[in-house]
């Protein structure tokens, strides 16, 4: 759009002009043009949503994309009847246009299926220059050869390679003959990229790449007077870009690097199941001349191993047409042995997708499991393409306020989704839930709090959409099940009950939250509970009774307790906490964990250490061992550890509660202070039980940070 209206191509120049130009078009025609916000997205954005009607523009500019998948399927079917007939080429051209990875790339406004047409027509053109080195076949080469790499830069990697396996399984010409021949569409591919740049002549400096060259050995270029410096911009771009690798996702692991099996993977998981069996069929069906557009679909797969740059299988889209000759000749060949095998095979490679319609993208082969999620992200799963989904979904529970964590470029608010903010990714927070596939898998550590619940829905195959409850809902009875340790003596079990009652929570008189203890013997005898081994029962619970809020003797039971029953008698009691609410709201009620125990490294991820909040940790040593812990806090940014070790109240008597510590963490790390933290505290060979309280200031409001 940029181009159309300025004649400029500056604002992203890691694509050529080409695709993103005939994407343009539809837009344009209808009166819209370019707004520069020096910003890729807000830019993109102001075209989209212009006079509020952005799902026409959006459809407008998809239109653009249209002509290359045409021209992707007549070069399939001209390819393979010249090498198999005219049935073969009827099927080849039915098995790449029922392929969901390629339907779900022919409707997106972007540069990859404009790659997959002008990759296979290079290559077309070249194999048929290779049979008749001619003027005019050159000619048709230098066309082909001008649109591949007008249309992606991936072409620079993948024409050439698929041109040498071309030539290993392919005819040989005269070489003089064909050397000269070459050479002329070699100049004229030249001179019509050069075209597709406006016939550009200019510094790399005047042209705004002066970045590029000075981070590449080419830096005396910059005031070089050369045709074409925005080409020569965007491929330093890229290169740069593939040096520093991009995060990427795969089986449940993030690299910024990469892995040499990514594309493999998602070309097993992405294609159906009976395209791969055709494929593998193709291979020993097909004679040596009849090789050639299977060896360039395998050289282009080859070449792609290297690559630090796996977000998708659309980046190796290009090998589907190439695939699909080799595949419809397969079809053939086992139709004249066994048909009922050709026909499941066929339905194996086309059925799939008509399931899958219309969700393209999000297509995964039952390779994949019941998770695909786990497998692969990205654009191979979550692109932000279900937002509009989410609005009518939104519309149809009536649902008014929620909060997103949207993984697009698309604005929510102009889709009708009130959003009351981001989803906090450490922190619980109620109410409705629109989060994306991709934020939720993005750190392990983040989102975890989601996990106590299921979705309400899932929006398309991208936005899970749940309800969390707030602190008012969540009153009633939480279960509490005690940690059992035998006693010294043998004649005992030792429940090790993590209750907290914070101070704030207590005295029913004050208007707050009041919090009671609930004991319930769900056994036929009567269970004896002792605060200590051999003294006198504290509490005496009748058969299948319950008690609430008893009297026992525990000491400052805000922070646990040490209780002891006879052997086995421990099996039949269940403790709760119930929660009453005051007449206001205003503090949040810490959920107490089912097993708040740990005798492994516990960790706090996001503890916030500024000025409007203090942050006080707790520790509890449940077994009476411990006398230290070791605390390691740790910079979000930098993640350099600090390390402190803390006393555990050794004083305190061990049999009444936990001996505990509580450690004012901006006192103890100030040089942290102003910043957001993660808190490690490794437990010394002892069961440990910790929680950090977050105090706000100025209104005095709580909140809790359970560990993990």
């Amino acid at each position: 759009m940029e181009l159309l209206t300025t004649g400029l191509y500056a604002i992203d120049r890691t694509h050529p002009p080409l695709a993103r130009a005939l994407v343009a078009i539809g837009p344009f025609l209808d009166g819209i043009r370019f707004s520069d916000r020096n910003d890729l997205v807000a830019s993109g954005n102001a075209v989209f949503y212009t006079r509020d009607r952005y799902e026409h523009n959006l459809s407008r500019a998809r239109l653009g994309t249209l002509p290359f998948f045409i021209i992707a399927a007549l070069i399939v079917a001209a390819w393979t009847r010249a090498l198999f007939g005219e049935v073969v080429a009827i099927i080849a051209v039915a098995l790449f246009t029922n392929e969901p990875s390629v339907l779900a790339h022919a409707g997106l406004a972007t540069t990859d299926m404009a790659a997959t047409a002008s990759t296979i027509a290079a290559a077309y053109a070249f194999w048929w220059w290779l049979k008749w080195p001619g003027k005019r076949n050159a000619l048709l080469l230098g066309l082909a050869l001008a649109f591949a790499m007008l249309s992606k830069f991936s072409a620079i990697l993948f024409v050439p390679g698929a041109m040498v396996a071309i030539v290993a399984v392919g005819p040989r010409p005269p070489l003089r003959r064909a050397a000269s021949s070459f050479a002329i569409a070699v100049v004229i591919a030249m001179v019509l990229i050069w075209g597709g740049y406006r016939f550009s002549l200019a510094t790399p400096r005047s042209a705004g790449a002066a970045q590029a060259f000075h981070d590449a050995p080419y830096a005396r270029l910059v005031d070089v007077r050369m045709p074409m410096p925005e080409l020569w911009h965007g491929l330093l771009t890229v290169r740069a870009h593939s040096r520093a690798g991009h995060l990427a996702y795969a089986l449940g692991r993030w690299s910024p690097s990469g892995w040499w099996w990514y594309f493999p993977l998602a070309l097993a998981v992405k294609t159906t199941i009976g395209f791969l069996l055709l494929l593998l069929g193709g291979f020993f069906v097909s004679r040596r001349e009849q090789l050639a557009p299977l060896a360039a679909g395998v050289a282009i797969l080859l070449l792609s191993l290297p690559v630090s740059i796996n977000i998708g299988v659309r980046h190796i889209l290009p090998v589907y047409p190439f695939f699909a000759i080799p595949a419809g000749a397969a079809v053939v060949a086992v139709w004249k042995r066994r048909r009922v095998v050709a026909a499941g095979l066929c339905a194996a490679a086309i059925v799939p997708s008509l399931l899958a319609h219309p969700d393209y993208l999000a297509y995964f082969n039952a390779f994949a499991g019941p998770r695909p999620d786990s497998v692969l992200l990205d654009s191979n799963l979550d692109w932000g393409q279900d937002l509009l989904r989410l609005e009518r979904e939104l519309q149809r529970r009536h649902i008014t306020d929620i909060s997103l964590a949207y993984s697009g470029t698309a604005q929510p608010d102009r889709h009708g989704i009130a959003s009351s903010g981001q989803v906090d990714p450490m922190r619980y927070t109620p109410g409705w839930i629109a989060i994306s596939e991709v934020l939720i898998h993005h750190d392990k550590r983040a989102y975890r709090w989601l996990d106590l619940f299921q979705p309400v829905a899932r929006v398309g195959k991208s936005i899970r959409l749940y309800y969390v409850p707030s602190p008012l809902e969540l009153t009633g009875d939480r279960t509490i099940v005690p940690e059992t340790e035998k006693a010294n003596d043998g004649a005992f079990d030792r429940l090790l009950l993590p209750v907290w009652f914070p101070g704030t929570l207590q005295g029913g008189g004050t208007g707050l939250w009041r919090c009671d203890l609930v004991v319930r013997n769900d056994g036929a005898r009567e269970v004896a509970i002792r605060t200590r081994p051999g003294v006198e029962p504290a509490l005496r619970l009748a058969p299948r009774s319950t008690l609430v809020n008893p009297a026992l003797p525990l000491g400052f039971a805000q922070h646990g307790a040490m209780l002891y029953v006879a052997r086995g008698d421990g099996e039949l009691l269940h403790f709760n906490v119930h929660l009453h609410p005051p007449d206001r709201a205003g503090i949040i009620v810490p959920v107490v964990p089912e097993s708040a125990t740990s005798s492994s490294a516990i960790e706090f991820i996001d503890v916030p250490m500024d000025d409007d909040s203090r942050a006080t940790l707790r520790v509890y040593d449940l077994t009476g061992k411990a006398s230290s812990a070791v605390l390691r806090m740790f910079d979000l940014q930098g993640d350099v550890p600090l390390v402190k070790i803390v006393d555990l109240a050794p004083g305190t008597p061990r049999e009444t509660f936990p001996p505990a510590a509580e450690v004012n963490l901006g006192v103890t790390f100030p040089e942290m202070r102003g910043r957001r933290v993660r808190l490690e505290i490794e437990p010394p060979s002892a069961q440990f039980w910790a929680f950090v309280s977050v105090t706000r200031f100025p209104d005095k409001n709580m909140y809790t940070l359970l560990p993990d």
